[in-house]
């Protein structure tokens, strides 16, 4: 992290209700964080380059360029920055394939919100969290 209690998070969701909401969730836990938001892929992809994020928080389903396109080419760029998957899919769906293509944890939209903010704590850290198998919660955190 830049500045101990300053982390720099990347909000990035095509609805800015949750972009707002994440941000209103992560002041709590941060309140000296700054934010950047992106509503689509391509927006996250000139402002990952341009700036200086310790996490950035990813939704998988956007109109253009899609989540794991930007993994994609964050990995093409040779792009190291910690990636949280946020997305309204069952883990069972898209968790292996967000874990591959390198994101470092996926949580679901319908998580509570304490656990979005372990996650991100343990992203920050670079620490790799594996939950109980079968957790109800949507919570998963994996190593990239």
């Amino acid at each position: 992290m830049r500045g101990q209690g300053m982390p720099r998070f990347l909000l990035v969701d095509d609805y800015a209700i949750v972009r707002r909401g994440l941000r209103e969730i992560l002041g709590e836990e941060y309140p000296k964080a700054c934010f950047g938001e992106a509503s689509d892929g391509q927006e996250a992809l000139e402002l990952i380059e341009s700036k200086g994020w310790d996490l950035i928080l990813l939704d998988i389903s956007m109109p253009g360029i899609g989540g794991f396109e930007v993994l994609k080419e964050m990995r093409r760029r040779r792009l190291s920055t910690p990636v949280l998957i946020l997305s309204v899919h069952p883990e069972s769906e898209f968790l292996a394939r967000a874990l591959r293509a390198g994101a470092g944890g996926y949580v679901t939209k319908q998580s509570p919100p304490e656990v979005l903010t372990g996650a991100v704590r343990k992203l920050l850290r670079g620490t790799v969290h594996e939950p109980h198998a079968g957790r109800a919660d949507g919570a998963r955190v994996g190593g990239r």
